[in-house]
């Protein structure tokens, strides 16, 4: 067991969720602590715990449901989908470069 295991495989159509493995969950804590010492201890913030998921139902009140969307694109040979958005910013990225 590594740092991460692939969740929910195929299941209903889930895909991209993992749960830590053990050196993923020492390197999480690790990280966490680091973020703490700096922002509570040194900076004097306060911390909050929110859900990280968010029910649709919820996302149906808020309008995000009916009035936000992503167009994307299929790679026809592996599959593999892309925000439309960050391929014409990538591009244009790299013309400006050139």
């Amino acid at each position: 067991m590594g740092f991460s295991l692939r969740f929910l495989v195929g299941i209903a159509g889930v895909t991209g969720l993992y749960d830590f493995g053990p050196m993923g969950c020492a390197m999480k804590a690790n990280m966490i602590d680091l973020w703490r010492k700096h922002f509570i201890l040194e900076e004097g913030m306060l911390e909050v715990d929110c859900s990280v998921l968010t029910p649709e139902p919820v996302l149906k009140a808020s309008g995000h449901v009916d009035r936000f969307a992503d167009w994307m694109v299929k790679d026809v040979k592996t599959g593999e989908c892309f925000r439309a958005d960050h391929l014409i910013k990538n591009h244009a990225e790299k013309l400006i470069q050139v």
